[in-house]
């Protein structure tokens, strides 16, 4: 997820396609060795778009689904942190 913040974050000026999404976010994942991601990006508290990418589970790979229960653990410090 890390690695994902500076696409959006440099690109909030910039309209990007879904494809665009779609290239850097699988480049990304290829690079930093991520099995499954889910991402929704929001403008003005509303979802414009929402994607999961990869697996569930690195061992049955079944597909990761946009509303898969995933465990978050830590990732919760960052959410409030930033909000």
């Amino acid at each position: 997820m890390l690695h994902l913040l500076p696409i959006f974050v440099g690109s909030m000026n910039k309209v990007l396609t879904p494809k665009q999404i779609d290239l850097e976010v699988g480049r990304l994942m290829t690079v930093g060795k991520v099995p499954g991601l889910a991402i929704a990006l929001l403008q003005n508290g509303r979802p414009v778009y929402v994607k999961a990418y990869g697996f569930r589970s690195v061992d049955d790979k079944a597909p990761l689904e946009i509303d898969t229960v995933m465990y978050g653990a830590s990732l919760t410090k960052l959410a409030v942190a930033t909000w």
